[in-house]
C-alpha cells in the first residue's frame, strides 16, 4: 500500500494537506478511524489513525512506533555523473530509492553534460520514491566535485568494496559479480558521464583503492548503469 512519509515520528499529531490529503480521502477513501503508515525515513515506521478531516487537511495520531525498519546489513554509495537531460538522473534517483540504496552523490567530472543539479526536486523525488515502494530509509543526495568526492572518503578497511565502472581494458576487468562476491558491508560503485571517465580519473580512483569493473557486455547509458549496479548489489544481498 505504501507509505506517508512525515520527518518526525516523536509527536502525538500530525497534518497532511495538499496532495496527501486528497490522496488519503479521495483515492484511498479514508474516514476517521482509519489507519494507515508513516515513516520518517531514518528507519522507523509507525500507524497512524485519521482522528479528524477538514476540508483541506487531514489530522492524525501516530501509534505503535517502531525503529530501524528493514535496516539493512550492508551500505550501497554510488556516485554517479549527472545527465544532461534531467530526466533521466530523476528516473535513476526514483529506481534507486525503489530497490534500496544508502547514498547517491551527483559527481562533477572532467566529462560532465552537466555541472549542477535541482537537489530540492531530487529530494522530493526520493521521497515520493521511498512512499511508493514502502521503504523505511531515505538516501542522502549530494552534488560533489569528483576530487572532492575522494577526499570525503572515509579511510578503507577490509569491511569496504569500491568500485568504479570503466568502459576501457573490458578483456581483462572483471564483471561486478565478481567482486560483490565477497562479504563486504560498505561499498561504493562509481559511474562515470556518458564520455566515461578519463584515464587520469581512473587512476584517481585508484589512488583511492577502487577497483575498475564492467556492467556486463553492452554499452549503458549512465542513469541505466547506476540502476544496473544497484540491482546487482541487492540481488547478490538478497535484500
Amino acid at each position: 500500500m505504501g507509505h506517508y512519509y512525515i520527518d518526525n515520528l516523536d509527536v502525538e499529531m500530525f497534518k497532511l494537506g495538499d496532495e496527501e490529503h486528497k490522496h488519503l480521502i479521495k483515492v484511498l477513501r479514508k474516514q476517521v478511524g482509519d489507519r494507515v503508515q508513516v515513516t520518517d525515513g531514518k528507519g522507523g515506521i509507525a500507524e497512524a489513525e485519521i482522528v479528524s478531516i477538514q476540508k483541506q487537511e487531514s489530522t492524525l495520531q501516530l501509534l505503535n512506533r517502531q525503529y530501524e525498519v528493514g535496516k539493512r546489513d550492508f551500505s550501497l554509495h554510488i556516485g554517479v555523473a549527472p545527465t544532461k537531460n534531467s530526466n533521466r538522473i530523476e528516473w535513476m534517483v526514483e529506481k534507486c530509492v525503489e530497490v534500496g540504496i544508502e547514498k547517491i552523490s551527483l559527481i562533477i567530472t572532467e566529462r560532465s553534460e552537466r555541472k549542477h543539479v535541482d537537489l530540492p526536486r531530487l529530494q522530493r523525488l526520493s521521497i515520493a520514491a521511498l512512499k511508493q515502494s514502502s521503504g523505511t530509509y531515505l538516501p542522502v543526495i549530494e552534488e560533489i566535485p569528483l576530487k572532492q568526492f575522494f577526499n570525503a572518503l572515509p579511510s578503507p578497511n577490509p569491511d569496504m568494496l569500491r568500485m568504479i565502472a570503466w568502459c576501457e581494458d573490458r578483456s581483462v576487468t572483471p564483471h561486478i559479480a565478481k567482486l560483490l562476491s565477497g562479504n563486504h558491508s560498505d561499498m561504493v560503485l562509481l559511474i562515470g558521464p556518458e564520455g566515461d571517465f578519463t584515464a587520469q580519473e581512473v587512476e584517481m580512483a585508484k589512488g583511492h583503492h577502487f577497483q575498475t569493473i564492467q556492467l556486463g557486455n553492452k554499452i549503458l547509458r549512465t542513469e541505466t548503469a547506476a540502476v544496473y549496479g544497484c540491482c546487482a548489489v541487492s540481488l547478490f544481498k538478497n535484500q
